[in-house]
């Protein structure tokens, strides 16, 4: 399996808002945060999006010193490809970026090894 390469946010939290969730993300998210609301990606895409992120835009799991949940088992796929891989859409708003990029083809592998 490809490596997610480390991308490094600083402070920044810009990308922390209205994403795709895959159903085992939505899954894994609504048992850490049963009050979730989730409607389907109205934005064309696949997946589900959490309806408070849509309100607020910022998403439920962020905290006052960045996302609450990452590196852990329930981290999104999402989450871990964004800023890393090579896709427009993907990229960091800030123009971080690693020192090695991943393929969008690399990308999706990640997202559909890890239940994506």
């Amino acid at each position: 399996m490809t490596r997610v390469p480390k991308l490094d946010c600083g402070t920044c939290t810009m990308c922390c808002t209205v994403v795709p969730f895959s159903d085992k993300d939505k899954a894994a998210l609504s048992a850490r945060k049963p009050f979730l609301e989730w409607e389907r990606n109205p934005y064309g895409g696949s997946g589900w999006i959490i309806k408070q992120a849509e309100l607020t835009g910022r998403c439920p799991f962020l905290g006052d010193a960045g996302c609450t949940i990452h590196g852990t088992p329930d981290y999104p796929a999402i989450c871990k490809v964004y800023g890393v891989t090579d896709h427009p859409q993907l990229r960091c708003a800030m123009g971080r970026a690693p020192k090695r990029m991943l393929t969008h083809t690399q990308a999706l592998a990640i997202v559909k090894d890890t239940g994506g």
